[in-house]
């Protein structure tokens, strides 16, 4: 009987020659060229869409809040008149395989491993409207295991500037996002927001508050207490 370790080599080499193969008809068929089409005036769409300073993120179009904004009369024309999108903005200078990341898992809160992208998909998810993104990463002492959440940080060459406030700031009311802004030493505003990207404890505020406001951090989950104590009572 031979035994496995005796096989390595014809493995590896098996190995390599199924990789090259599949690149080589990857390249030769090219059956994923029709995954992705090209718009009629791709110059015309890029010119609108760099007019608006999209930030990298989803987006979608037309655009509902919740599913009662979804069954206005106005959503459904824009529905049916279309055009119906979901569109990825990426940083400029896209994530490239190879690209070193950091990773950090809840378990060893102070710890960062770190890793490199070895591979991003070429399709998005139509419900979360995400890439997948494959990473190798160095695992000492094999801590990292099968099925443990991560967070993955991947550095880009673009700097945006925006405004953020602490995640812990954000409550959700009626299952909408909402902050508190101290007016007075007893008195607090609710507004609701749009959060964007968050890291590292602080998350982005694309809709809802201006630069230079003070908004209630700590105290958030007490006053979103007081908010709806106000609301059932009003509702009674």
């Amino acid at each position: 009987m031979v035994s496995i370790g005796a096989l390595w080599l014809p493995i590896l080499l098996s190995a390599v020659l199924v990789f090259v193969a599949s690149s080589i008809m990857h390249m030769v068929f090219k059956y994923h060229r029709v995954d992705y089409w090209r718009l009629p005036d791709e110059e015309a769409a890029r010119a609108v869409l760099g007019k608006q300073d999209l930030r990298p993120g989803q987006y979608v179009v037309p655009h509902s809040r919740d599913m009662k904004e979804m069954q206005q009369p106005d959503m459904i024309r824009k529905f049916e008149e279309g055009p119906v999108a979901f569109v990825t903005v990426l940083p400029k200078g896209a994530v490239r395989m190879g690209k070193d990341v950091s990773i950090r898992v809840a378990s060893y809160p102070d710890e960062v491993f770190r890793g490199r992208i070895t591979y991003i998909s070429d399709l998005v998810e139509p419900k979360t409207r995400t890439a997948r993104v494959r990473c190798v990463a160095s695992n000492p002492r094999a801590r990292l295991k099968l099925d443990m959440f991560a967070t993955v940080e991947i550095p880009t060459e673009q700097t945006t500037e925006v405004l953020g406030i602490p995640t812990l700031a954000i409550q959700r009311i009626n299952d909408r996002p909402v902050v508190f802004l101290k007016r007075s030493e007893t008195e607090f505003e609710q507004r609701e927001v749009e959060p964007g990207t968050e890291a590292g404890g602080w998350t982005e505020i694309r809709r809802g508050l201006e630069p230079g406001e003070s908004v209630i951090t700590t105290g958030s989950f007490y006053a979103k207490t007081a908010a709806l104590r106000e609301l059932i009572g009003d509702e009674h």
